[in-house]
């Protein structure tokens, strides 16, 4: 059985680097150069963070369309645009820290 790739359209690799680098470097990081560091140094690391920020957007998206009042319908494109957008012009809830 052959592993299927997953395919990473523009605002969804967007999301997920923005979501990584969140988790890279927490709010309060003592020496944020040092930790960041870490990012390019381990590549185990580094997956381990894509992983985690890749299950966090396909996460997001799904709620996004489980709700009554979502006009993008099932385009995960313009979900992760439209959330990109919205993470421009408020804070980040403390949830999504």
């Amino acid at each position: 059985m052959s592993e299927q790739k997953a395919i990473y359209t523009p605002n969804i690799k967007k999301l997920i680097i923005k979501r990584m680098s969140m988790l890279a470097l927490p709010p309060g990081s003592k020496n944020p150069l040092l930790v960041g560091a870490r990012v390019f140094l381990e590549p185990d690391y580094f997956l381990k963070l894509w992983q985690k920020a890749e299950q966090w957007v396909r996460e997001a998206i799904e709620r996004v369309k489980q709700t009554s009042d979502n006009p993008w319908g099932d385009d995960d494109e313009a979900i992760a645009k439209a959330i990109l957008e919205e993470e421009t012009t408020t804070p980040t809830p403390k949830a999504c820290q």
